[in-house]
């Protein structure tokens, strides 16, 4: 049932083969693909957090201050350990001074460090 239709797409492979015409396609549509591949390649960070994306700052800052002073491998270690060493003052200090508070400017610089180790 299938035969005959493969019988006509071997011998139109064939055809085209013979008379150079699959080749000479096949090159004009890689060096078109070679082309537009440049144009097409960007680097782009696919998430950014801004300062409306997490409700409670102060927790989030809490939680990763909490795992990076715990015993054993974390994902809040590795976050904290990224951190530029102005974050990791800014940090400890809005947390010595008040707890669940958090400047605008600790609060801003926290996720300008966090977009970063994203």
């Amino acid at each position: 049932m299938i035969r005959p239709y493969l019988a006509i797409l071997k011998d139109s492979y064939r055809e085209a083969l013979a008379s150079r015409v699959l080749a000479i396609l096949l090159i004009i549509i890689t060096i078109v693909l070679l082309l537009l591949a440049p144009v097409g390649l960007r680097d782009k960070q696919a998430t950014r957090l801004n300062r409306s994306s997490v409700r409670n700052w102060p927790n989030l800052a809490n939680k990763i201050q909490s795992q990076a002073a715990a015993e054993g491998p974390s994902v809040g270690k590795v976050v904290f350990s990224r951190f530029g060493e102005p974050v990791k003052k800014q940090l400890a200090e809005a947390a010595e001074q008040s707890a669940g508070e958090m400047s605008g400017d600790t609060i801003s610089a926290f996720v300008k460090d966090l977009n970063q180790v994203i």
